[in-house]
């Protein structure tokens, strides 16, 4: 009786996702893919900063062909008539893998000839900068400030078709830059040079700047990591729903190999990477 009652309470109280099937069934969205959990090999992935730009790192790794996979998923989960699409990718909690995701998936997008543009939006803890070593003098802040222009806040990433834009120095009341009228004038001036906008946002569930962007854009990509919870993804999902965004799917990050591996079709554990 005890094991049984010990049993039970464990099951009621486990709050976590332990399988995708179990994630696509409490949210009714799509899974774009799993990316495995990278560590450094001592070889393309020298130190754990090389990670953040797997896909151009090492671009036949399992992580890069995982992110070929979300990009054709995602493909065909945009059913947008104009010419750009604009994406926000966003969690549930910090430490998910957003921001990894977004740089990732953007040069992937890139390296299928699209031009693309990354967007840092996460104004109070910004890292894109640092992962393609630039400075954060002149960024999305001092546009919708109206100290900038667009070409004065773009920059290449040295990646073919990629292009940045940084967040820009600090501000104290960011939520009032990113309002409906500031982005919606940012993306309509990106729009002009970009056939693919990628917004890197705060955790949905913290700040609202990631489902005012979210209300605007073409569709959300949400991340989850091994820190989400059921009750934080369906909140995530509601506050989305709120705004009446578009939801392409979510994407499972770092994931244990032996997790993974029934993700992906066996050519890709086949031939092809003893080949590589």
């Amino acid at each position: 009786g005890g094991g049984i009652g010990l049993a039970f309470f464990r099951e009621y109280m486990d709050i976590t996702l332990k399988d995708p099937g179990e994630i696509a069934s409490l949210l009714q969205i799509p899974i774009l893919g799993s990316v495995s959990r990278v560590r450094p090999d001592g070889k393309n992935i020298k130190k754990t900063v090389d990670i953040d730009r797997i896909v151009e790192n090492d671009p036949y790794s399992l992580a890069a062909e995982s992110y070929r996979t979300i990009r054709t998923n995602l493909l065909f989960s945009i059913t947008n008539s104009s010419p750009t699409t604009s994406i926000v990718v966003t969690s549930s909690v910090p430490k998910e893998g957003k921001t990894l995701t977004a740089v990732n998936l953007a040069t992937m997008i890139a390296n299928g000839g699209e031009k693309v543009l990354l967007v840092d939006c996460d104004i109070r803890k910004p890292r894109i900068h640092t992962i393609f070593n630039l400075d954060n003098k002149l960024g999305l802040s001092h546009f919708l400030l109206g100290k900038s222009n667009m070409d004065e806040i773009i920059n290449y990433s040295g990646v073919d078709n990629l292009y940045l834009v940084t967040s820009g120095g600090i501000v104290n009341r960011p939520i009032e830059l990113i309002s409906l009228r500031n982005m919606k004038l940012f993306i309509e001036k990106a729009s002009l040079q970009f056939s693919t906008i990628i917004f890197d946002t705060p955790p949905i569930t913290l700040v609202t700047d990631a489902a005012v962007l979210s209300s605007i854009a073409t569709g959300v990509v949400l991340v989850a990591g091994n820190r989400a919870t059921k009750e934080l993804l369906s909140r995530a999902k509601e506050l989305l729903q709120n705004v009446n965004a578009k939801m392409f799917g979510i994407i499972l990050n770092n994931i244990a190999p032996s997790e993974d591996i029934y993700s992906y079709p066996k050519y890709y554990y086949g031939k092809y990477y003893s080949s590589k």
